[in-house]
């Protein structure tokens, strides 16, 4: 009958209606999807979705571009995050470091500190780059993360909220990251 006591959660969770007809209830599962020739779609989860400008943005779409991107990124180890800054919605991009693509001198520290800049330089331009070219995006921050950092769900689907919730305590394993100025 709900959620054990969370009335709210229970509500708006189970006593879903239309909002023309009152028809109802219904359960909100947070499925975002359509219907095409009598089939049903599932396409994302409403609390995943990006919504920047007014327009939204599926998130596992901005993550399949900047794993294409050329960008030395794990495959399947990445997470399109938005946070609020200054009440505008900005977007953050999370990545797990593909460690068989980083430069010899990402290991030790002191001679190559040039080089290792120029690396990450590239690296974020990369990103941002493609997700601009694919998205029409702007990219807030480009977090470049220790491999094998970026936990999945049971089910192997990204944690986006949970990556969200460490990106903004700054709880995350940064290797390396490049914050863009804000957009006005």
């Amino acid at each position: 009958s709900g959620y054990w006591g969370l009335p709210e959660e229970s509500a708006a969770t189970f006593e879903g209606r239309l909002a023309d007809t009152n028809e109802g209830p219904f359960l909100r599962t947070g499925d975002l999807g359509f219907v095409a020739d009598g089939e049903i779609y599932l396409t994302g989860r409403l609390k995943d979705l990006i919504i920047i400008a007014g327009r939204n943005h599926y998130p596992s779409d901005i993550e399949h571009t900047v794993q294409q991107s050329g960008a030395p990124v794990r495959m399947g180890a990445c997470v399109a995050i938005s946070v609020s800054i200054n009440g505008a919605e900005e977007l953050v991009i999370v990545a797990e470091v593909d460690e068989r693509r980083l430069p010899a001198d990402a290991q030790s520290e002191g001679s190559g500190a040039g080089s290792l800049d120029a690396f990450w330089a590239s690296a974020a331009k990369t990103v941002q780059g493609a997700v601009s070219s694919g998205h029409g995006l702007s990219v807030r921050s480009v977090v470049f993360v220790e491999p094998r950092s970026l936990e999945k769900t049971s089910s192997g689907k990204p944690r986006r909220q949970h990556y969200q919730k460490l990106f903004l305590e700054g709880d995350l394993a940064v290797l390396h990251e490049t914050r863009s100025p804000q957009t006005v």
